[in-house]
């Protein structure tokens, strides 16, 4: 597969509005970048000519910019730098490789209208060693970030040690533009490398190799999509290494699966769902009273819902304050089981399974307590009395009911 083919992935996956969220893809086989004879100036020239036809402007593209004064490192630019932008970190083991020869992902990205910049950087050697190299990548998007303040989404990623230069920029640069990470192939845990012949040739120390591996904990305060891309024809020992980072990653994402059996087939509970719905619906919106408009803007929490039954998601922002720091999806799958079918959601992804009995009044606070909807009780109201008769509650027309304590467990209802 082609480099050009992860970056299409990588597009795909993720520029949507999303959470903090780890996605680890195994590929048939290893990355293959543009080799020497095809990164030519015809290659390039055919970047210019796709970057003109998608803007509709010739001034979209520039070579050789210089992050500071007298920097060696250099960064291309490739397309109309708007509001997205893709940062790409070339490979080579920290000493070969250019960022001419990963300047083709911009046939990707430029059409999906993100513009497209490949950083270059000094090679790491005993004299100039890789904690200079990470901050030469970090002094790049820095710049870019400043030159570019109309910038909303920008995505960062690299292949093979270019994977953990993007890391580590990441984890330096504290910008809520920055929404995306791809990692391809990447080495992450250096001092495996102090000994070999790539440690040795880039000047890898002990102390060198500690400070620039890449912890989870560096990208604790982060707000992105990670995406972690890997060959079957990589060596087991980097399949490895990507596959715990994916795991580590997914530790710190915070994943709770609520399964709540409810006594209903899963018609009924649809049809229940409509009417729930209009009666919260009412409630909020009627009698003068409802929603709560705060005088500040910071306060403002934005809702959204998508209900395509039995799917159905929520997703809660703070665009105005917090923006990409702060996102709350609620995701739900209704099943026909008693909560144990597992992998309804995201099958793969670590979580905290937390099963809830509606009969349990431990999990409902005093303030939130009704008894008109407390399924182990009916209520009954006399006209004209201002007291309440509490009887057991029954379905007539369902014959269900009132709930025992190990109801789930009878199968005495239909339970969702």
């Amino acid at each position: 597969m082609h480099i050009i083919d992860y970056i299409e992935t990588a597009i795909d996956v993720l520029p949507s509005e999303g959470s903090v969220q780890c996605v680890f893809k195994i590929k048939l086989d290893g990355v293959k970048t543009v080799p020497r004879k095809e990164s030519s100036l015809t290659t390039i020239k055919a970047i210019k000519s796709t970057a003109s036809e998608s803007t509709g402007s010739t001034a979209t593209s520039y070579e050789n910019a210089t992050p500071r004064p007298n920097e060696p490192c250099k960064i291309d630019v490739w397309g109309k730098v708007d509001k997205k932008l893709f940062i790409f970190v070339h490979g080579g083991y920290w000493q070969e490789g250019n960022r001419k020869l990963v300047c083709s992902p911009a046939f990707a990205a430029v059409p999906a209208e993100f513009a497209y910049a490949s950083i270059g950087y000094n090679y790491s050697t005993k004299d100039h060693p890789l904690s200079l190299t990470v901050q030469q990548v970090v002094n790049s998007v820095r710049y870019l970030i400043e030159k570019y303040p109309t910038l909303e989404k920008i995505v960062i990623g690299g292949h093979s040690v270019g994977a953990q230069l993007a890391f580590k920029a990441c984890s330096f640069v504290k910008s809520p533009k920055i929404v995306g990470l791809v990692l391809l192939a990447g080495v992450y845990d250096l001092k495996e490398l102090v000994r070999c012949e790539i440690g040795q040739g880039a000047g890898l120390t002990e102390s060198e190799a500690e400070k620039n591996s890449c912890n989870v904990d560096e990208l604790s305060e982060a707000s992105m999509k990670i995406l972690i891309l890997i060959g079957d024809e990589e060596s087991p020992r980097l399949r490895e290494q990507n596959k715990k980072l994916y795991e580590e990653l997914g530790e710190k994402m915070i994943i709770k699966e609520y399964r709540i059996p409810l006594p209903l087939k899963l018609n009924e509970y649809q049809r229940g769902q409509r009417f729930t719905v209009s009666e919260a619906s009412k409630a909020e919106t009627g009698g003068g009273e409802g929603v709560e408009v705060f005088p500040s803007e910071a306060f403002e929490i934005h809702e959204e819902c998508w209900n395509a039954f039995p799917y159905t998601k929520t997703v809660v922002t703070n665009p105005k304050y917090m923006k990409e720091n702060f996102q709350v999806i609620i995701e739900s799958m209704h099943v026909q089981d008693d909560g144990h079918t597992d992998d309804t959601l995201q099958p793969g992804i670590k979580r905290d399974i937390v099963h809830l009995d509606i009969r349990d009044d431990a999990f409902i606070s005093k303030s939130d307590y009704a008894p008109t909807t407390d399924p182990k009780a009916r209520i009954n109201v006399a006209k004209m009395i201002k007291c309440c008769i509490i009887q057991k509650w029954h379905s007539k027309k369902a014959n269900r009911g009132p709930l025992k304590d190990d109801w789930i467990n009878s199968k005495e209802f239909p339970v969702e």
